[in-house]
Formats: C-alpha cells, structure tokens, sequence
C-alpha cells in the first residue's frame, strides 16, 4: 500500500475522517460554476509572479484575465459589480505588496515552496508533499519560511498560534525530515482587505484608484509583517502528534472505516461543509446529483 498526501488531505481527515474519505481519497467535489473572484487565492497566484520577478502589468493582468471570464458568465448586476470590485481590490493589493516588500526586497524569495517527505509506517510507504507561500533567505543566507494571509484585519500575538499551527509545523518537520535544513523561524505578511465599496458616482477605474490611494495612504494599516523563531521543543512535540495521526489515517485505510464528525460541518467563516447534503442522504444518487468525481 502507498499514500500521496498532501497537507490539506491530513487536515480534511483531522476534521472529518468522511470528509478525507470523499474528497481527499475518493476525489469527490461539488458541483458548483464559479460565479465570484476568491480574493486570497487570485491575490496568492499574482504574487507569486511578483516573486518569480515578473512586472506588475503581468499580475494585474492575471486577475483581469479572470474578471473577463467570469463577466461572461454573469447574469445579474449584483453579480457583474461584485466581479468588478473585487478585481480592483485584489489590484490595488497586488499593488501594495509591491511596494511594500519588493521594491527593497530584505530576503530572497523562492515562491511556491514544495518540500517532499518520505517515510513508512504499519509497512505503508507515505509519501507526504507540504507546500508554502515561500522560502525565504535572509542576507546572512538564513532560510525562513514565508506565510501570507489575506485578511479582514491584521491577527496579532501569533505567538499563541504558532505552537499548534498545523501548516507551519508540517513544513518545518518535512523540510527537517527530507533535507536536513531547520528554518530559523516564519515571516507571517498580513494583507488587509479593503472594506470601502464603489460609489455609484464612479467607475471601475476611479474606484481602483481611491484604494490603491488608500493604501498608500494608510500602509500601516493594511500591511503588517511578524517575524518569528522555531520552537524546537514545540516541533518535538508535534512530530509524535502527526505520527499517531499518520497512524489512525492508515488504520482507516486498511478498516475501511470513515465516520462523521457532526462538529466538523460548520467550517471556518461560518459555512457548511460541502458534503452536508450527502451525509444528510448517503446514497449513490444524492453523490451522482450533487458531485463530480475528479481524477487524483
């Protein structure tokens, strides 16, 4: 037996071991047509150009070339102004960050950072991929790890976090597994979204104009940076965490066993868990109706 996981299909299983089931093992996804810009997700994959050096132009044309495609697709003004004004919002902070951080740059960046560890476990060979925003090195060539969050406002006191954040401890106990290297510590950078809205007075580019004005205004506000040392104690302590969890993922395997955790349906920012409407009606038709399987 052999497993391919990735971060999230640890985490999916953590929260529901039926939701790993669905998603994570079998490739089940729901059924839905993009009708909105997922703000993080675009303003993640314009940096990440901005990491590999490429103009300011190219990102922004990246989040225009999605704003084209979902106006062809809407059918409501709602929906056709909502599009619009989150693709200047996710410009104006494709434009913040660079200025903020690129145009002096204090680290190197490698952007998209993978890092493959590989072990066994009950005779099972897991194949463990962990990915973050970055890897950074610093002048000294220290490397760092780089976490973005986009957000409604900036989360301070991480150091509270930090001990029990699953990602960044997936990464620096990988990275330390696979390749030797322990990372002195994270480079969180928080980008705050905008809460100004487009007036009816003005248009699309106005608007754009008035909050990248407002950022350049009010950067303290909307950007905020938070530099952070490896707990080693803590990372002992979470590699005997994650190895119980490896464990019972693997025992569920070879049991075919895949309860539901009803506290697990409310996720974060207060939605449901996708798969509501089938553990609601598990059948054959409820998955045929509602999702799509997708090739691994």
């Amino acid at each position: 037996m052999q497993l391919i996981l990735h971060q999230h299909d640890l985490a999916n299983f953590m929260s529901c071991p039926c939701l790993y089931n669905l998603t994570s093992n079998l490739g089940y996804r729901t059924k839905t047509l993009k009708k909105a810009i997922n703000i993080g997700d675009l303003f993640t994959k314009g940096v990440e150009l901005l990491h590999l050096n490429k103009p300011l132009a190219e990102a922004m044309l990246l989040v225009k070339k999605q704003q084209d495609e979902l106006l062809l697709q809407a059918t409501k003004q709602e929906h056709i102004d909502d599009i619009n004004t989150d693709t200047s919002t996710v410009q104006a902070m494709l434009y913040g960050y660079e200025k903020k951080w690129l145009r002096v740059p204090r680290y190197k960046v490698q952007p998209e950072h993978h890092v493959t560890w590989k072990f066994k476990i009950f005779g099972v060979n897991v194949t463990y991929i962990n990915r973050l925003d970055g890897r950074l090195l610093d002048i000294a060539q220290h490397p760092w790890i780089l976490e973005i969050k986009t957000a409604a406002k900036v989360q301070k006191d991480l150091l509270l976090e930090l001990p029990t954040n699953f990602q960044i401890n997936s990464y620096w106990l990988a990275n330390y597994k696979a390749n030797k290297e322990m990372a002195y510590g994270v480079v969180y950078r928080f980008v705050v979204k905008p809460t100004i809205r487009q007036k009816q007075t003005e248009n699309a580019e106005q608007f754009q104009k008035r909050v990248i004005g407002e950022y350049e205004q009010y950067t303290a506000k909307y950007f905020y940076e938070e530099t952070l040392f490896v707990d080693k104690g803590a990372l002992a302590r979470f590699e005997k965490d994650i190895t119980l969890i490896f464990e019972d993922l693997i025992m569920a395997h070879v049991k075919k066993r895949w309860p539901r955790k009803g506290n697990a349906c409310m996720l974060k920012y207060g939605s449901l868990c996708d798969f509501i409407r089938y553990c609601g009606d598990p059948t054959e038709e409820t998955l045929q109706t509602y999702y799509k399987k997708e090739d691994k």
